[in-house]
């Protein structure tokens, strides 16, 4: 299994070399998810980092690494869905890439579809919107301190995506509503703002009251009440008793 140091250990070495680095890193490999890695790496589904064969880490050798090491992952088929991911370790076999399967679904492909791998750097967060699918997240103990702790896991965060936390047993899902100060941002070592929206299955609000039309306030006579009204110097003590802003149901 090779490191982060021994990738920039190489990198270190191939400068010192006078090598010349290539401008970026893109491969394609053919997709598993963790499920189908050793047992050892199961536990990668709880968060966004990838596992690649060893030739990968040969290849960015002899590039210029930036720490952390982000990658965009697209679906081969369909480049639009695309997402931001890190790299916990360089043992797959050779030409696979192991995916953690809720980021599989959120760009749409299943085991042995081909994915583009493409090194990436990102600004730092500032802001997380999160909306839970299932509110009995935002019912645990301390929703904020789970977040925080199982985040950790996390290198990139994706606007559109959703996201998956294991904790106790249960898997809850999380969509990114919005992220600053760009659609995809690293979560590395950044200090970020984290708010929740109200979840997905909340009841939504009630509809307000109708608020009648101003025009069916207002009292107009008719042309029998006009011929009942009284002389012109009374009028002005015959509306006061009615009163306005009634209904002339309610007079």
């Amino acid at each position: 299994m090779a490191s982060f140091q021994d990738i920039l250990s190489g990198v270190a070495n191939s400068l010192l070399l006078g090598g010349q680095p290539a401008a970026e890193f893109s491969q394609s490999y053919r997709c598993y998810s963790i499920a189908h890695a050793n047992e050892s790496l199961h536990c990668l589904e709880s968060g966004d980092k990838i596992c690649l064969p060893s030739s990968a880490l040969n290849a960015l050798a002899q590039r210029h690494v930036q720490y952390p090491m982000l990658f965009e992952i697209s679906n081969l088929q369909n480049p639009s869905q695309k997402m931001y991911c890190g790299v916990m370790e360089f043992s797959a076999r050779e030409g696979i890439a192991y995916v953690p399967h809720w980021l599989m679904k959120n760009i749409g492909i299943t085991d042995g579809a081909l994915v583009l791998l493409r090194n990436v750097t990102l600004p730092k967060g500032t802001f997380i919107q999160l909306c839970p699918h299932d509110s009995k997240f935002t019912m645990l103990s301390d929703p904020r301190v789970i977040l925080e702790k199982k985040l950790r896991g996390y290198s990139c965060m994706t606007k559109g995506s959703t996201i998956a936390i294991q904790y106790s047993g249960f898997t809850y899902l999380l969509d990114v509503m919005d992220v600053k100060p760009a659609d995809a941002v690293s979560i590395i070592e950044a200090d970020v703002e984290v708010d929740f929206a109200p979840p997905r299955d909340a009841p939504s609000s009630p509809p307000p009251e109708p608020v009648p039309d101003s025009s069916e306030l207002v009292w107009s006579p008719s042309t029998e009440e006009k011929n009942e009204l009284p002389s012109s110097t009374n009028q002005s003590q015959y509306f006061s008793k009615l009163g306005r802003g009634h209904r002339r149901s309610e007079r």
